[in-house]
């Protein structure tokens, strides 16, 4: 395996796999949030943020009986369209969440497409280094050793920053983060056949404010270009959206016009990413 390889597959599992080790038992707001690693203080001396978790959606997306949608997926022949580093890496964050959501519904094919299609622009951003023949090997010993691979994530997500970071890439990761969390939040509202306001996806998709707060905590900690402060501008207009579908007492009041109207949002600004 390239390294290319190694960075999407470990670097997007990373932070995403941080956040789905939660406990089932403990209270609803903490299942929603990423718990962080157990890492020295000198490692956690920079500020960290919660960050969105697709794979813990899709996984829910999956428990929940959701049929895998296809047309969800950001096609592959528009990454030749992709001519900005900044379409690159939103589209790499796309890409790398159709990824995850085809791992997890276990659609062989299309994760081994994914693969192919992220590596593609990570080789082209320029951010495949940083990891060796140890970590592929760890990762083809521990296939099937699920927390296993949750620390080698972990580790590698590490591994991934710094290098990041000391190439002053930050910017990219950043749209890495936006792109995977936007996908997400696109597929799951695709995953509902019909309005209910007990659907457990819908439901499951308003709480994505508690989400979408922690994401821009994280970007607005970041020094930001002015392609991130266009997005951040739209994020922030989603975010408002958000609030409006809860009460006063901080519970759900998802009508059905109000939930097609955030369907529509969200869509909106996926497809400005992918097109």
């Amino acid at each position: 395996m390239k390294k290319s390889f190694y960075f999407i597959s470990l670097f997007f599992l990373g932070w995403l796999i941080i956040a789905s080790c939660v406990n089932e038992d403990s209270e609803k707001e903490d299942k929603l949030l990423d718990s962080i690693p157990d890492k020295s203080e000198k490692e956690l001396d920079k500020t960290v943020y919660k960050l969105p978790s697709p794979i813990e959606l899709y996984k829910f997306l999956n428990v929940s009986g959701a049929k895998f949608n296809e047309k969800s997926l950001n096609s592959i022949e528009r990454k030749e369209k992709y001519n900005t580093s900044t379409r690159k890496a939103l589209n790499l964050g796309i890409y790398a969440s159709d990824l995850a959501y085809s791992a997890v519904f276990e659609k062989t094919q299309e994760t081994f497409q994914y693969f192919k299609t992220a590596r593609s622009l990570a080789d082209e951003l320029a951010i495949s280094e940083g990891f060796n023949e140890r970590v592929a090997t760890r990762i083809e010993n521990n296939l099937e050793n699920v927390d296993s691979l949750y620390e080698i994530a972990s580790d590698a997500y590490w591994d991934a920053t710094t290098f990041l970071e000391a190439e002053n890439k930050t910017e990219l990761l950043s749209f890495i983060i936006i792109g995977s969390w936007i996908e997400s939040v696109y597929i799951a509202s695709n995953s509902v056949e019909k309005y209910s306001a007990k659907n457990e996806i819908i439901v499951r998709i308003a709480e994505q404010k508690l989400l979408l707060e922690n994401l821009l905590d994280y970007l607005n900690s970041h020094e930001k270009n002015e392609e991130i402060n266009k997005i951040l501008r739209k994020l922030n207009e989603l975010e408002e959206y958000f609030y409006n579908l809860y009460d006063g007492s901080n519970n759900i009041n998802l009508t059905e016009d109000k939930y097609n109207k955030l369907v529509e949002k969200i869509r909106n600004l996926r497809n400005a990413i992918v097109y």
